[in-house]
């Protein structure tokens, strides 16, 4: 018995190597289910990747020193910046201890005036774009980071060494500070847990498609086997063996492409996404999986194709019109899916409490219940068409045969637009959870520029190109005489009088006025908490304390006895100043104000360098100064990074879709070259072959978008009951996706005409 066994899976390998057409439809099954493994690979390789860029996260946070000086130590500051939309991570350095600390990726410690930068950053400042950054960063480069201390091979960072970091920024004792992460939320679960499913189906679809190419050719290969005297379980051991080895040289094709996207992982950043090839090391488990898997789907999907043809001896019957009562198990993967949904829609289980496996389940069975019925349908949409113009009834009456080949190339695009609409539902509800108000007011002012002893600072920024106005102003801290505990203090504004009017309500002002604004909402001062000032504290007379510049003395200033009330206004912050309003002329005390904000408001028709000029005035006045552009509205960074994740996997996704798509279709022309050859050969015209394999997509692209748009629109329901909102449908999303969806199978059956000229002409005919 184990004998036959060996035989027959011998003979289905040597039908997988066959020689011209059988090698070439063979070729093509493994090209098919080689993209499939790909994928899957890559997808495998994801959370190897995630830990290797925490990884070197962790390795490069700053370790802070403890106690003053210890040996082995560095100052440091951080003075991150943007250019043009893209962060620049930086850090300055400066030795306080003959051995500093050397960050993970840089050789030597950086000498004052010079850096070392990141590849990407490097090609950005030698390119013309990167001229304006240049300004910002007036050092020698050195040195390249290597791959260890960088998030990904496109991040833009540097590390520049100063000597004027000491006694401003802090102490270090080393890098690898791992901070503990937070565990994503049960929202943040079921986007993933969606996500994946959304991602990944219609690459077991497409893996599924490929496992039928040749099915027509396969067939007739078991009659003649038949019609040698083999019984009908050897055929279906052989057929099995022929899948299987077609599946295992998918395997290596996919193993190849994979290796082949793996080098070249370095060169491609997709939605500000990019990896080093060494992260991309699949988890061993899913290998095996991957590996074990594909070969069985394949082996079992040439097990279920026999089922619907009788294979005997003198040719191959095929069922054209299965009995409805057979049609049932079709239903049956979207039911098991909504066993598994619907007992999360409770109304008595937490928001958070999401169990992801439970929901990425019942999303794939839902989604594959999709491909289940769309046959079925584009059957009972065709079962009744008796009239058309011919290429019409050529169409229909190829639907009408085997509704299953017909939408074999539009399956996976109905899952990919069904799942595009439930996971925009469900970004679109939870959107508003992760993107909170700041409070802040653009409106009043774009950027804000904090800097330190760089008092008039706010005329260097009038002055630039496509700068609005700027306002500078001087803050300190006076302490209260004889208060009962030690507190915040008084703040004291310094500024002329165009600058405090940006603050506050004046009735007139002059060189040598000051005013009192008085806290709209002061805070208690109990018996146990820190003194906060009173409005009594810093009154026309009162007297405040000031420290003097060195850690001299502290100096003494009074109120002006001429000081007015002032109404507050919100800053860019909506925070309302209290305290004391004084023009320069006013504040007597020797002690100047170390800290200088300037807020610039740019012109409506600026271009997009103008913030960038901002920001390189800033960097001259001072390396330390920070740099914050107001918006009105915050997104959450894990949110955003999984929105980003899920775009950047959707479009590979789409690709390998859509070159799938192309494989299946010119798998099926070849499949029908003798039909088409003999119309051909009688007359018909080339363009009503055309129109009828046209004909043939129309259908099958009606059908399928709106079983896609149902669907999705049906699962995005759910997912938004499991997560507690109310369902709320972007038809304009909708009805997007859906063009996007047939603009696509229409592109790839286009595509596929040159090949159909080939296949008609009368040499295909012939028979192997």
């Amino acid at each position: 018995m184990f004998a036959l066994w060996l035989r027959d899976l011998a003979l289905g390998a040597r039908f997988a190597g066959g020689s011209g057409t059988v090698l070439l439809r063979s070729a093509l099954t493994a090209v098919g289910i080689g993209l499939g493994a790909a994928l899957l690979l890559l997808a495998a390789s994801v959370p190897h990747a995630l830990q290797a860029v925490t990884d070197r996260g962790d390795a490069r946070d700053e370790v802070y020193a403890e106690t003053a000086g210890p040996p082995g130590t560095a100052w440091l500051m951080n003075p991150d910046t943007q250019f043009h939309g893209k962060t620049i991570r930086g850090r300055v350095l400066q030795a306080d201890s003959p051995t500093p600390p050397l960050p993970p990726g840089v050789k030597a410690f950086p000498a004052p005036g010079e850096m070392a930068v990141s590849p990407a950053l490097a090609r950005l400042l030698r390119s013309s774009e990167g001229a304006l950054l240049r300004e910002r960063l007036p050092y020698a480069i050195t040195q390249t980071i290597g791959d260890s201390g960088l998030g990904g091979p496109h991040e833009l960072a540097y590390y520049a060494g100063s000597d004027k970091v000491a006694g401003h920024g802090v102490r270090i004792t080393g890098f690898g500070r791992a901070l503990d992460s937070e565990p994503l939320g049960g929202q943040l679960v079921l986007l993933v847990a969606t996500a994946l499913a959304v991602l990944l189906t219609p690459v077991a679809v497409l893996v599924a498609v490929a496992t039928r190419f040749g099915a027509a050719a396969r067939d007739r290969r078991m009659a003649a086997l038949r019609l040698l005297g083999t019984d009908l379980p050897a055929t279906r051991r052989i057929a099995a063996a022929e899948a299987l080895v077609t599946a295992v040289a998918g395997l290596v094709v996919g193993a190849g492409v994979f290796l082949f996207a793996r080098g070249q992982a370095r060169r491609v950043e997709v939605w500000d996404t990019s990896v080093f090839p060494a992260d991309l090391a699949p988890d061993p488990l899913l290998v095996v999986l991957v590996a074990v898997g594909l070969p069985a789907t394949a082996a079992a999907g040439a097990l279920l194709a026999l089922r619907g043809v009788a294979v005997e001896p003198l040719g191959v019957l095929r069922n054209a019109t299965p009995a409805a009562r057979g049609s049932w198990w079709r239903l049956l993967p979207g039911a098991v899916g909504l066993v598994l949904l619907l007992p999360l829609l409770s109304g008595d289980r937490p928001a958070d409490d999401v169990n992801g496996f439970q929901v990425a389940g019942g999303v794939v069975l839902l989604l594959v219940g999709l491909t289940a019925v769309l046959p079925w349908l584009v059957r009972a949409a065709t079962a009744r068409v008796r009239r058309g113009p011919v290429p019409w009834l050529l169409g229909v009456r190829r639907m009408r045969a085997d509704a299953g080949t017909s939408t074999r190339a539009v399956n996976a695009i109905a899952v990919a637009v069904a799942g595009a609409i439930a996971v925009q539902m469900l970004l679109t509800s939870l959107e508003g959870d992760f993107s909170q108000a700041t409070g802040e007011d653009p409106g009043r002012a774009d950027v804000q520029v904090t800097l330190f002893e760089a008092p008039g600072a706010a005329g260097q920024f009038r002055d630039l190109p496509g700068v609005l106005t700027a306002v500078g102003l001087r803050r300190t801290s006076g302490a209260v005489p004889d208060a009962p505990r030690s507190g915040p203090g008084v703040t004291v504004t310094i500024g002329d009088c165009a600058s405090l009017a940006f603050v506050a309500v004046l009735d007139r002002c002059a060189p040598g006025d000051s005013f009192t604004v008085a806290d709209p909402a002061p805070a208690p001062s109990g018996s146990g908490g820190p003194y906060f000032p009173t409005a009594d504290d810093y009154r026309p007379g009162a007297t405040l304390q000031f420290q003097a510049p060195g850690g001299g003395a502290s100096l003494t200033w009074a109120v002006p006895a001429a000081a007015r009330p002032a109404r507050s206004l919100p800053d860019p912050y909506g925070v309302s100043a209290s305290g004391i309003l004084a023009t320069p002329e006013a504040f007597t005390p020797a002690a100047t104000p170390p800290l200088t904000s300037v807020y610039v408001q740019l012109a409506p028709d600026a271009d997009r360098d103008a913030v960038e000029r901002v920001r390189n005035a800033a960097a001259r006045l001072d390396p330390a100064a920070g740099v914050h552009t107001f918006v009105a509205t915050r997104r959450n960074g894990t949110f955003a990074n999984i929105e980003r994740g899920l775009f950047a996997g959707a479009t590979v996704t789409l690709f390998l879709i859509a070159v799938g798509m192309s494989v299946t279709m010119l798998e099926q022309l070849r499949e029908r070259r003798r039909p088409l050859a003999a119309l051909a050969a009688l007359g018909t015209p080339r363009r009503t072959l055309a129109a009828s394999v046209l004909a043939q997509t129309a259908v099958p692209i009606a059908v399928g978008t709106c079983v896609a748009a149902v669907g999705g629109i049906g699962i995005g329901a759910l997912l938004l009951g499991v997560a507690h909102r109310p369902v709320a449908v972007d038809w304009a999303y909708v009805g997007t996706v859906g063009a996007l969806g047939v603009a696509a199978v229409l592109a790839v059956t286009l595509a596929g005409l040159p090949p159909l000229w080939r296949l008609v002409r009368p040499e295909n005919l012939r028979t192997e």
